[in-house]
């Protein structure tokens, strides 16, 4: 889940960037573990699921959005780009 990393502007952000990343998934795995025998029955279960779930349906979300962000400011900057090249 990429909305869930930190993001760096120096030249090692891919790295910190993945590493953040599957910090933060074996993380949310350890918790998840944890709470999942503790929570006995059926009902619990289904709640804690449905949590998780819509965690991760909120982050891919986050995710899009953020992905369209990035397209839109690329799209301007090429546009931009082009105007200028036409104006000279």
């Amino acid at each position: 889940m990429k909305c869930s990393s930190y993001r760096f502007s120096n030249n090692e952000s891919s790295n910190n960037q993945l590493d953040n990343e599957q910090a933060f998934n074996a993380e949310f795995i350890k918790n998840l573990n944890k709470i999942l025998p503790v929570k006995k029955g059926q009902t619990n279960s289904e709640h804690v699921i449905k949590f998780v779930a819509s965690f991760v349906a909120s982050s891919c979300e986050k995710d899009k959005e953020l992905l369209n962000n990035q397209n839109d400011n690329t799209t301007d900057y090429e546009d931009d780009d082009y105007k200028d090249t036409l104006s000279l």
